[in-house]
């Protein structure tokens, strides 16, 4: 054979097993294709016509995913309504009240978790006076509280029974409770002169029955020193699940001015200039009204309503800021409803001017904390020891004892 024709046998056996490594790969690759498209756990051939080598058991990849379950922060509520005996003998208690409504409201918001506060007020006399009852509903805005106590004046009465029960239905069956079982719902009861039982078919212990179905505890404060009153108070509070206290016909409240009454006056008004008010035009002038009257009380009023401010987070229900905190957005008021310097600028520029005065607001509430510590260490040291229960004492017993039932330290 010469050596040209061995040369192309070479060639061609070359060319041959070139081909077929070629080939053995693509098979060896097609077989991987075809064991990784078998479903799971089924048997697999390596090639046409053989047997099975065996069974291929694959266990299955579920994909785990962690749930991150986001726990929706429940704010404890307290909804508390004052009904106060408004007749001539209770001038020192209303007048002791009015003094200390914001110190009273700062008493309930203190509570560790700190709670979403709502009051409301009834004032009874009898019939023949100038009312039976004046109601006012649970709201946020302790401003209107404060303006409806100062119009309260003692007089009437003369005889002693009074319309108490009047006040209790109104209480227990006319106020806008909010309902569920992180509310803690209390009445205030104060007064010195026992219900007329019977009168309009109304009865105090099914009213204080009817309350304590609804979860509403009366906490029954009688004033002076008569016997029937205690009587009929201490069996309201049992029947409601609520507490008795007896306290001086006059409250035996103190309010002690400081030395930081002033500056933190001068905060408070600062703190409402940045109040930005929404909503319709009967809205807004409400929440000016507030903001006036507010800014025209007592410097250690103001004071008192400062730390309130500040603590609970509200400076008035109509307030932008408020609204915002609250998961509002600009964009779900209309432009008529937003207040006037942001509906005057373009939209571009609002968001911007929103967040500055959140920041100038954030700023004056940390100088009122401050001052409101250095505050009530001075009231502390010069309260006046009292042998006598006051009424903000029995207050601050009842939070103690009440707020556990929706989880609040006090």
């Amino acid at each position: 054979m010469s050596s040209s024709s061995k040369r192309k046998i070479t060639a061609t056996m070359m060319v041959a097993a070139t081909c077929a490594i070629a080939i053995a790969v693509g098979l060896a690759a097609q077989q991987r294709r075809a064991v990784a498209s078998q479903p799971k756990d089924k048997v697999v051939f390596t090639n046409p016509g053989e047997k099975p080598l065996k069974s291929i058991k694959t266990p299955v990849q579920v994909p785990t995913t962690k749930v991150v379950e986001r726990k929706v922060k429940q704010v404890p509520k307290v909804d508390v309504v004052f009904v106060l005996d408004t007749t001539g003998s209770m001038g020192g208690l209303i007048a002791g009240a009015k003094k200390k409504i914001w110190a009273i409201a700062n008493q309930i918001v203190s509570g560790q978790p700190r709670p979403d506060v709502r009051l409301g007020l009834i004032g009874y006399r009898d019939r023949g006076d100038d009312y039976i009852t004046k109601r006012y509903d649970l709201t946020e805005d302790i401003d209107d509280v404060y303006a409806r106590l100062k119009r309260f004046r003692a007089g009437g009465g003369g005889d002693t029974p009074e319309h108490v029960n009047r006040a209790l239905r109104d209480a227990v069956r006319k106020m806008s409770w909010r309902q569920g079982q992180d509310v803690l719902r209390l009445v205030f009861l104060v007064g010195d002169a026992p219900p007329h039982e019977g009168r309009d078919g109304l009865y105090s212990s099914k009213l204080a029955k009817e309350a304590a179905e609804k979860g509403i505890a009366i906490n029954a404060v009688r004033c002076g020193s008569m016997s029937t009153t205690a009587r009929t108070w201490t069996r309201i509070a049992k029947l409601s699940g609520g507490m008795y206290a007896s306290i001086r016909q006059d409250g035996a409240m103190v309010a002690v001015k400081t030395p930081m009454d002033k500056k933190l006056r001068d905060l408070n008004m600062e703190l409402s200039g940045t109040i930005l008010p929404t909503g319709r035009a009967e809205v807004k002038a409400a929440a000016r009204r507030r903001v006036t009257m507010n800014s025209a009380m007592s410097a250690e009023v103001q004071a008192e309503s400062a730390k309130y401010r500040t603590s609970s987070g509200k400076l008035d229900s109509a307030d932008l800021l408020d609204g915002l905190a609250k998961g509002k957005d600009l964009n779900d008021f209309e432009e008529d409803e937003l207040p006037a310097p942001v509906a005057a600028m373009p939209k571009a520029a609002r968001k911007g001017y929103v967040a500055g005065v959140a920041s100038k607001r954030a700023r004056i509430k940390n100088k009122i904390r401050t001052l409101s510590k250095e505050r009530a260490a001075y009231v502390k040291a010069k309260r006046p020891t009292r042998a006598d229960r006051s009424f903000d004492d029995t207050i601050e017993a009842a939070l103690k004892k009440q707020g556990a039932k929706i989880g609040v330290a006090y």
